[in-house]
């Protein structure tokens, strides 16, 4: 069902607008690309099912695995809130790595109101007082967001947020990822993110037998994820948004190639 769809201007900007999706949440609209951080069928849903979901980190943290996670294109953070939201939930480990080509401004992510889609809406609290603490302008490099876990959380949950133009040479000394985000702009917006090699880089980062997800399935990007050496399955959107998403994988049998 699609909801209205409010369009809400923010003050200080023209770049940016705020979208209510059909489930409630809230998205951004980057106006001169006019591109949306996430679908106007709901951010939210769109982000559980596309990202934590279908990569099985939702099932993995519930079983209280410890995991490492890489996304691509932080945008609003939704994706990380969820998942370290669900981490506190379950008292699982936790290392999440977020890269963005820049960070926005505290004043624009309070506006999301985060709060509304966490158990543990006090995350949001400590992010954001944390962005408010790196100032307006925010220069290239790596950023820990430390945070005060509750007395009940007896596992690590580590933070690094990278700003700049994503490398993708600086993941070489990490540890394999259990789940990749893979959520830049659309090809046509950022083709260089979606480019065999960038595939390529990620696909030797991917534990094997991680996953990693995304919205697009256009042909030619399968076709790419495939060169790149992955196995490529589409498999059901969320309700009411993209018919089909994308799930890649080391391993034929996580997700057979098309």
């Amino acid at each position: 069902m699609v909801m209205d769809r409010k369009i809400i201007p923010i003050e200080g900007t023209s770049d940016l607008v705020i979208q209510v999706t059909d489930d409630g949440s809230r998205t951004l609209i980057d106006v001169p690309l006019g591109v949306s951080f996430h679908s106007a069928s709901g951010a939210a849903t769109e982000t559980r099912h596309v990202y934590l979901d279908n990569s099985g980190v939702s099932e993995k943290l519930r079983q209280k695995e410890s995991l490492d996670v890489l996304e691509v294109g932080l945008g609003t953070a939704m994706g990380l809130l969820m998942t370290v939201d669900l981490a506190v939930e379950h008292q699982a480990g936790l290392f999440y790595r977020g890269f963005d080509r820049r960070l926005l401004q505290w004043e624009i992510l309070e506006e999301l109101k985060l709060h509304r889609h966490l158990r543990h809406p006090w995350l949001v609290d400590q992010f954001l007082d944390w962005r408010r603490s790196l100032g307006d302008l925010v220069a290239d490099g790596d950023y820990p967001w430390s945070f005060k876990l509750d007395d009940q959380c007896q596992k690590p949950i580590e933070v690094v947020i990278t700003v700049g133009e994503f490398n993708p040479s600086e993941l070489l000394d990490s540890d394999p990822f259990d789940a990749i985000y893979f959520d830049p702009f659309a090809p046509a917006a950022t083709p260089e993110l979606w480019s065999v090699e960038v595939l390529q880089v990620l696909r030797d980062q991917l534990a094997v037998s991680g996953r990693l997800t995304t919205y697009c399935v256009s042909r030619e990007v399968r076709e790419k994820f495939s060169e790149a050496g992955f196995f490529v399955q589409r498999v059901r959107g969320p309700k009411g948004g993209k018919r089909e998403v994308l799930i890649a994988s080391r391993l034929a049998e996580l997700g057979p190639s098309l």
